[in-house]
């Protein structure tokens, strides 16, 4: 199991600095919006939030452009849930599906949805661009890649949180005689084979490459470094309720809990205190957008029988502190491999300084490990000829960070 350190540095003048960092937006022209069913921002500024209103007793759909400062109302909604896919489109769910493509002014009903077969749909997903996958309890899910006009069944049961690593390449769970299960997909979800089973009822989980993923259960929040097949809890989160996680490049991520947010720019190996929210916030959902090399931070407080919205701003010094975090998020140059494609050997070469007993694992597309050795100096010749034909990755750890790549075997 992978040894994992949780650090925590909390003080009440960071604390106090932090709060300082979230301001409300949430719409001012409703003195009485009550608990909202989410927030969607598709890009920094441009966001849309779904709320009851107990004055007109209708959902509101509200739209931002300017990161929350102002809202419009752009619909009065039958819809109970809404996700976009880009800053115009989206589809939101409640007595049918519905579908929108001009940023919410109109909602379409989608009547040869699979909805209309047993009345019911747990969930949407958006992993891609283009796909849009519905999750049904008693037809399993759909698969609709002309934003929903047509439709076809890809699995017979239930999936949850669908999510992608590239194209083709995806990853789900699902719910088996009182187990959990990973699912995988090499051909864009149109079809998912049963992969390893899950511990402590783990129903949420994101991949961030095939090796590595993260997931949160009942017992707390874990981590899984080859491919879902093993999971290391991480210590300090056990036996807490964990709001939201969320990943901004494959080492740099986020976790939110009940107190406060929490990042790791490794990986998952190390995880350190990066901001509490105001205190009158109880959680619940939230989004993390790197752009422009800033983060922003929205967080909807959706248990609180009001509306509640917080955002928060963070340029990259304070996400990875130090100008030596900043380097090692990225070490592609340092190591490289040839010849890509290769058909028996291939060769490994470094520039400047590695420890002594770095090494160099090679992972097929499912994430299992095939090959372990240690790095030479300077050139590593490793032998693949036994190899089947396909698609590999070629993974080194060092002191500066992590070095991944594809490599294809001929």
């Amino acid at each position: 199991m992978k040894k994992i350190i949780i650090t925590l540095i909390i003080s009440i003048t960071v604390l106090s600095q932090a709060y300082s960092q979230f301001v409300d937006i949430h719409p001012k022209m409703f003195s009485q919006l009550q608990s909202s069913s989410g927030i969607c921002f598709t890009n920094y500024k441009n966001g849309y939030l779904l709320s009851y209103s107990d004055s007109l007793k209708k959902m509101i759909l509200f739209r931002t452009v300017n990161m929350g400062k102002s809202w419009v109302i752009q619909n009065h909604s039958s819809a109970m849930g809404i996700m976009f896919i880009n800053d115009s489109t989206g589809f939101g769910k409640g007595n049918s599906l519905y579908r929108t493509i001009d940023y919410g002014k109109s909602f379409q009903v989608l009547t040869n949805s699979p909805y209309i077969s047993h009345n019911k749909i747990e969930g949407i997903y958006l992993p891609t661009n283009k796909d849009v996958f519905l999750n049904t309890p008693y037809d399993g899910v759909f698969k609709s890649s002309d934003l929903g006009n047509t439709w076809s069944q890809v699995h017979d049961n239930m999936l949850w949180s669908i999510n992608f690593i590239n194209d083709s390449i995806g990853y789900a769970t699902s719910y088996i005689n009182d187990s959990f299960y990973l699912y995988v997909t090499h051909n864009k979800g149109n079809s998912w084979n049963q992969s390893y089973k899950l511990p402590y009822y783990t129903a949420e989980i994101q991949f961030l490459n095939s090796d590595t993923a993260y997931g949160s259960s009942i017992l707390g929040y874990m981590g899984s470094f080859n491919g879902g097949k093993s999971w290391d809890t991480f210590p300090d989160f056990t036996d807490k309720s964990i709001y939201d996680m969320y990943f901004i490049n494959p080492t740099t991520g986020f976790i939110y809990d009940h107190t406060g947010i929490y990042k790791t720019t490794d990986a998952g190996e190390s995880w350190h205190f990066f901001v509490k929210p105001p205190p009158s916030l109880s959680g619940n959902q939230m989004q993390l957008i790197y752009e422009n090399s800033k983060l922003y931070i929205y967080i909807n407080d959706w248990n609180s029988g009001s509306t509640k919205i917080i955002r928060g701003i963070f340029d990259s010094t304070q996400i990875w502190n130090s100008t030596k975090e900043i380097i090692q998020k990225d070490i592609s140059e340092k190591f490289k491999v040839y010849p890509n494609p290769a058909q028996s050997k291939i060769t490994i070469t470094y520039t400047g300084f590695i420890a002594f007993d770095t090494k160099v694992r090679i992972y097929d597309i499912q994430g299992k490990l095939i090959k372990e050795q240690q790095l030479a100096l300077y050139k590593t010749v490793i032998d693949i000829k036994d190899f089947d034909k396909g698609i590999y990755f070629v993974k080194i750890k060092d002191g500066d960070g992590v070095f991944v790549e594809k490599v294809v075997k001929n």
